[in-house]
C-alpha cells in the first residue's frame, strides 16, 4: 500500500533540520527508539523541526474545517500519524480520523500527508491551547 521508508524520507527531507536529518531517521523506522523523537515533539519540536517551513495557525482559525482547507487534504485521503498517543502513532488513517484523534489532545503530534509534502504540527499544550502549524513543501 504505502512504502514507510520512503515516506519517512521524504517527510524528514522536507520538514526536519539538516543536522537531526539522519538522527530522525533512525529514530523513526526503529520501534525502540521511536520516543524518542515523539518525545522532542513535546519538549523541543522547534529544535527539530524546520520552523521556516511551518506557517502557524491562528487560534481563532484553528477548527477542523479551517485546517483542512489550508492543507487541502479530503476527510478520506490516507496519511501517516507520527504521535505520542501509541494507538494512532505510526498508523496510515484517514485524514479525518486521525485529525480528530490528535486535535486538542494535549500532546504533540504530526500528520503527514502520503506524498510528504504536507504536514499538520500540534505542540504539546502547556499552558491555553495547542499551538498548531501546517507545512506545505512543493
Amino acid at each position: 500500500m504505502f512504502d514507510k521508508n520512503t515516506l519517512l524520507q521524504k517527510f524528514i527531507q522536507n520538514f526536519v533540520l539538516n543536522e537531526f536529518q539522519e538522527r530522525s531517521m533512525l529514530e523513526l523506522s526503529n520501534p525502540k527508539k521511536r520516543a524518542k523523537f515523539t518525545n522532542r515533539l513535546n519538549h523541543n519540536w522547534e529544535s527539530v523541526l524546520n520552523i521556516k517551513e511551518l506557517h502557524k495557525i491562528d487560534s481563532a482559525h484553528g477548527n477542523y474545517s479551517e485546517i483542512q482547507k489550508s492543507l487541502t487534504i479530503p476527510d478520506e485521503e490516507i496519511v501517516y500519524v507520527i504521535s505520542n498517543y501509541d494507538s494512532v502513532d505510526d498508523q496510515f488513517l484517514p485524514f479525518k480520523e486521525a485529525f480528530k484523534f490528535v486535535y486538542s489532545k494535549g500532546l504533540a503530534s504530526i500528520i503527514v500527508n502520503c506524498k510528504a509534502q504536507k504536514i499538520y504540527l500540534e505542540t504539546e499544550q502547556e499552558k491555553g491551547g495547542a499551538n498548531r502549524y501546517f507545512g506545505l513543501k512543493k
